[in-house]
């Protein structure tokens, strides 16, 4: 710190903390539904060898599901990982409502949801993730911070590190 070589971190504001732990929340609890759809999909591609949507699975009853499984084991494990899933939703949910409570306008909110898949809640997800975009003097600066640019050290065209 005292050569100056240490890169300034971002600190969140006390009273973003509570709206970022929220966004996490829903992230998570997002991941943990996707994790159960997969584990629907793959223990239906396995025993009856039909491909089902992410879609169609979100849609399936308990029931429906158990009548796809020829084993009434399979059908029980499915159905396990169906009740979770709609529990997740109704989670996720509750936490969506909470949150657009905390959305407000933004100009930078703007430019984000200009990128397609890019909506209110993942806008500010990547908002309160990045801090005050003022700090980034241009796109590229702000490309690098994301890790969506690649490092390459190179001397005489030859690698370096």
């Amino acid at each position: 710190h005292r050569l100056g070589i240490l890169k300034e971190g971002y600190i969140y504001p006390k009273q973003e903390r509570g709206f970022r732990d929220l966004l996490r929340k829903r992230m998570q609890l997002v991941r943990q539904r996707t994790t159960h759809i997969l584990s629907i999909q793959n223990l239906v591609y396995r025993n009856i060898g039909k491909k089902v949507s992410g879609n169609d699975i979100k849609h399936l009853s308990i029931e429906g599901l158990a009548q796809q499984l020829p084993m009434a084991e399979q059908a029980l494990a499915a159905s396990a990982n169906l009740y979770i899933m709609h529990s997740l939703d109704k989670q996720i949910g509750i936490l969506e409502q909470a949150i657009k409570t905390h959305i407000k306008p933004s100009r930078d909110l703007v430019y984000l949801k200009g990128v397609a898949g890019i909506g209110d809640i993942l806008g500010w997800t990547v908002l309160l993730k990045s801090g005050d975009m003022d700090r980034f003097h241009a796109p590229g600066n702000y490309a690098s911070y994301c890790r969506c640019v690649e490092s390459r050290r190179e001397s005489n065209n030859k690698k370096k590190g």
